[in-house]
């Protein structure tokens, strides 16, 4: 504008489509096979096992060694299905930010920038019919359909008012209204930061942030495999085995909340040395989780170890034993057979830590450089707190600090509490090698620290080495990669993948060679 301010503008649109078929088999007609109820043409209310048209089925390796027990192929293809999946997430942004001078103090001028935003969010899941209905099949899960959508509208401004020569501070406040049961939000910030000559600053903030839940969180629905640990009725060993755990999206969610401070400074004695150090410190309230289904399953073998109605928890299904009404879950007291994980709003959540970053590039012959450079962060804590739990066979509300743990028995993630990468590089005009160790800190396997040969969960430390070069158009580059040199494999977890997916990878060494090329148009 002729008043030296500019208006930006901006319309972007995503969209994200899974497709997806697991071939399966279905949980009816496997029992039916098993009964010798088999089959396409059998009345299994009237049918007699393995007469006409009823088949047996048989699951050992004897139908293939004896052809006298190999199965008929009318029988196996009764009991095949599979699970679809069409997934597709769409996103629609329209932005519009004017910025500018405002007005001029002693230490500047103050500047300004100011805005709105229109958000569409859309989520649509289609699955095959056979998909939607609860416990269809054998050993993978299926879920529900949805076609759901939201529409976010938010302004918001920002100022950075120069305080004084060393001093400027930055303003911000953002509004945003969701509509419907979430609601909207006045979420402000502050921040300064202080030079206190060429080779030193200090910086701080100060905000409240806010975050709805999405679409799925709200109200999609996925069932995973989960390995849970059952005490049988009246009382026993633990047995372990794979159920059905049905994620489920709970629409009663409020946003999660939190208050967010940071200090730091940066040290930059050179062009060739830099050196941030920040502390950070979050406070969540009402933190969106997937409830663990262990500790559900926990707290009924406590409080309900003879399986009665009263005390029954009614996310968890079980099958019936003989004499219990097949109807009613809360009669039935045999083996699990799925558990509901619903989407929850956790109480509290508070934790702190630390980042570090630091670079440093020496000159060395001719042209070349030779670069160190540091990045680690390290957590003080993560404290849990007013969740149930189960500690000394009393069920209780429960204080956790699950910094150091897999932590599966709670809402967090596996924690290491610290992680980092060191870095030496070299380069010259058209060539530049770097070599990365990552390291990532051992912790506790809580799913099995009675356990003593493997309590913890190691520490875990793999090498990259990259290598570029660039061609004298300066418009083309080579590059060859090799990550994880050492091909080393991902410390030991006590679960079907023997290591923990969350934090490791299971990949051994990769190479990689890359071409790329920028063209002019």
């Amino acid at each position: 504008f002729a008043n030296g301010w500019d208006l930006d503008t901006s319309i972007s649109y995503s969209s994200n489509n899974v497709e997806e078929s697991s071939p399966t088999v279905l949980q009816q007609q496997f029992g039916d096979g098993l009964r010798g109820l088999g089959g396409p043409n059998c009345d299994t209310a009237t049918g007699t096992p393995g007469v006409g048209g009823c088949l047996w089925f048989n699951p050992f390796t004897t139908r293939f060694t004896d052809p006298a027990l190999a199965n008929d192929p009318a029988v196996e293809d009764f009991m095949r299905s599979s699970n679809d999946l069409d997934q597709t997430a769409d996103l629609l942004v329209i932005d519009a930010v004017v910025n500018g001078d405002l007005w001029e103090m002693s230490a500047g001028t103050v500047q300004g920038a100011f805005g709105v935003q229109y958000r569409d969010d859309s989520l649509d899941v289609d699955r095959n019919e056979i998909a939607t209905i609860p416990g269809s099949f054998i050993f993978v899960g299926g879920g529900i359909e949805i076609d759901e959508s939201q529409d976010v509208y938010a302004l918001f401004g920002e100022l950075a008012v120069p305080l004084s020569d060393t001093v400027e501070a930055q303003v911000a406040l953002r509004y945003e209204d969701y509509g419907g049961s979430i609601g909207d939000t006045l979420d402000p910030k502050l921040a300064v930061l202080w030079d206190v000559n060429d080779m030193l600053s200090f910086r701080g903030s100060v905000s409240t942030t806010f975050h709805a839940p999405s679409l799925h969180q709200r109200f999609n629905q996925e069932t995973n495999l989960i390995p849970f640990a059952d005490v049988p009725k009246g009382g026993g060993a633990p047995s372990t085995g794979f159920k059905a755990a049905d994620t489920t999206g709970n629409p009663s969610l409020v946003p999660e909340t939190a208050t967010t401070f940071n200090v730091g400074m940066v040290v930059a004695g050179t062009d060739k040395f830099r050196m941030t150090l920040d502390y950070w410190n979050i406070d969540f309230e009402d933190l969106i989780a997937v409830e663990n289904g262990q500790t559900k399953v926990t707290i009924e073998n406590t409080l309900c170890v003879d399986r009665t109605p009263d005390c029954r928890d009614p996310d968890i299904i079980r099958n019936p034993l003989p004499g219990e009404d097949p109807d009613d879950n809360l009669q039935h007291s045999g083996e699990i057979t799925r558990v509901t994980v619903p989407f929850i709003n956790a109480p509290t959540v508070k934790t702190d830590g630390v980042d570090i970053s630091a670079s440093y590039a020496i000159n060395i012959a001719g042209a070349s450089e030779l670069m160190f450079g540091l990045d680690a962060s390290y957590m003080f804590s993560y404290d849990i707190g007013g969740i149930p739990g189960v500690v000394g066979g009393q069920v209780t509300v429960v204080d956790i600090d699950a910094v150091g743990n897999r932590n599966e028995s709670n809402i967090a993630s596996p924690l290491p509490q610290w992680r980092g990468n060191f870095t030496v590089g070299w380069s010259n005009e058209r060539h530049s090698a770097r070599a990365i160790v990552r390291h990532i800190d051992d912790y506790t396997d809580d799913k099995t620290a009675a356990q003593t040969f493997n309590s913890v969960i190691d520490s875990w430390t793999t090498v990259d080495l990259h290598y570029n070069y660039a061609f004298a158009n300066d418009k083309t580059v080579l590059s060859l990669n090799v990550t994880n040199v050492g091909d080393e494999d991902p410390p030991f977890a006590d679960q079907d993948l023997n290591f923990e997916a969350r934090t490791h990878s299971p990949f051994g060494r990769q190479f990689q060679v890359a071409f790329r090329h920028l063209f002019e148009l």
